[in-house]
């Protein structure tokens, strides 16, 4: 539940970047 709320945060601040970084 955390990894998510992190992954859309960083989503929302890098975009494409944190996606891929994230992932």
């Amino acid at each position: 539940m955390n990894s998510k709320i992190i992954i859309f945060d960083t989503t929302l601040r890098d975009g494409d970047q944190a996606l891929g970084y994230r992932m």
